[in-house]
Parts: structure tokens; C-alpha cells; sequence
């Protein structure tokens, strides 16, 4: 299978979800600002911001997709976002309420994620929201996901 029908066939498989996932919390919480409004993209009838296609990114690296994966090297980091318990500790005290097991979510691991960026970085900085995300990230961490986050924006760039 050629790379980008990988990528159509993972963004076929989590567009859906995280599309109405992204569109509902978003749109709740007023997370777009001017800046981002004006970089949305359209593939298969769903749109994405910048924002949502970094977040695609990380949660391919992270985990590939899987909801329900489990980090060999560090059993505490669980789920698609690959979430520690000190990740859920800091959303509750920021005012979430999550539990452990919704590092398994799907949904509620991308609210945890919005959370702790809309709060330590609300401008929404890339390299800051990767930052944030995975501290003891190294450079080769931070090039996967800028990679992942370039080629699905061509992707979507290519199939308005």
C-alpha cells in the first residue's frame, strides 16, 4: 500500500470521529481565533483547521490511531494520546474532570489536549503545543510530528 492511501485510509478512519469530536468542542468553547479561521480544509465533506491536523499529527506518532494503545517503555502513558496520570492530575486541577480510564477515550483524550493548550498555550503555538504535549520529547520526536503535520496538509491541501 502506497504511503498516501496509508494516509487517506487513517484519515478516513479518525476523520470521522474526530471531525464531529473537533466541530462540537470547538465550537463550544470558542477555540478558533481570526488567526486560524482562515486556514480550514475540506477532505470528504469534513473540515480541518491547523489546529485539528497537529493534533491528527500527534495522535498518529503517539499511537497510530490506537485508542487502547499501551507505551512499552512506560506503562502510565495509555491511549491514543498516549496520556500519563500527572497529564489527567493537571487537567482536573486546571477544572476538568477526568478519570484515568479516559485516557482510553478517544474524545476525552483530545479534551484533556485542548485543555492543557488552551491554558499554557493559548496562541497556539506548534512547537510549543508538541512541547507541552510530550516534555521529554526529543528532536526526533518534534520532526516526526512536524513531518506527519506537513504531509496531511498537503494532503488535504491537494484534495479540496
Amino acid at each position: 500500500m502506497k504511503t498516501k492511501d496509508k494516509i487517506i485510509l487513517l484519515i478516513s478512519f479518525i476523520g470521522a470521529v474526530l471531525a464531529i469530536t473537533f466541530s462540537v468542542f470547538l465550537a463550544k468553547n470558542n477555540y478558533f481565533n481570526e488567526k486560524e479561521t482562515k486556514y480550514i480544509y475540506m477532505y470528504n465533506g469534513n473540515t480541518y483547521s491547523d489546529w485539528d491536523i497537529l493534533t491528527l499529527s500527534i495522535l498518529y506518532v503517539e499511537s497510530k490511531g490506537n485508542d487502547s494503545a499501551v507505551n512499552i517503555h512506560n506503562e502510565n502513558a495509555v491511549g491514543c494520546l498516549q496520556i500519563t496520570p500527572i497529564y489527567v492530575k493537571e487537567c482536573n486541577r486546571l477544572g476538568g474532570h477526568f478519570s484515568l480510564s479516559d485516557r482510553f477515550s478517544r474524545q476525552k483524550s483530545i479534551e484533556m489536549f485542548n485543555l492543557i493548550q488552551s491554558v499554557y498555550n493559548p496562541q497556539k503555538d506548534i512547537n510549543k503545543a508538541i512541547f507541552l504535549h510530550h516534555p521529554n520529547g526529543n528532536d526526533k520526536y518534534a520532526h516526526l510530528i512536524i513531518l506527519k503535520y506537513t504531509e496531511l496538509k498537503k494532503l488535504l491541501k491537494n484534495n479540496k
